[in-house]
């Protein structure tokens, strides 16, 4: 059988509709994303804040701004915080299990944040919505792992 790595796979191949991208994209996209929640949530805060600001004008304008985004995006796939190759931050969604760091994405960057927007997430729940969905979600992403990424990134 012909050996699979993940890593090699996401920067190298173009066809987005290689089954293996696919998986890839499902094992990598999902585990960011539960990597990014916490019973807790938590506060926005430190140099983090500071560059959200910096890209975004406030905290407030930046969450309305992904909420807006997401809403908006009508596919099965995902919505994300990226640093890009310039430094900054960039709200970019992405169809199916593309990510950002994938070298068939639209749009490149570092993932610092994925938040799901496949129906799967959000319709289990016949009194749920997608705008409820991404309102709770926004309660409960760890700030801080996020932030991490962020340090990890420049």
């Amino acid at each position: 059988g012909e050996n699979f790595n993940m890593e090699q796979m996401i920067s190298t191949v173009e066809d987005t509709s290689d089954e293996r991208l696919n998986y890839a994209g499902c094992i990598l996209n999902h585990q960011l994303y539960w990597e990014n929640l916490s019973p807790y949530g938590g506060e926005i805060s430190g140099d983090f804040r500071r560059a959200i600001e910096r890209d975004f004008g406030s905290v407030s304008s930046f969450k309305l701004e992904l909420l807006s985004r997401a809403l908006r995006f009508s596919a099965n796939g995902w919505i994300w915080l990226i640093m890009d190759y310039r430094q900054v931050l960039r709200i970019v969604t992405t169809p199916n299990n593309i990510n950002p760091e994938m070298k068939a994405s639209r749009d490149k960057g570092t993932p610092l944040l994925a938040i799901d927007l496949w129906d799967h997430a959000f319709i289990h729940n016949p009194l749920s919505d997608k705008k409820e969905y991404l309102k709770k979600i926004l309660l409960i992403i760890n700030w801080e792992e996020v932030s991490n990424r962020y340090h990890n990134a420049l």
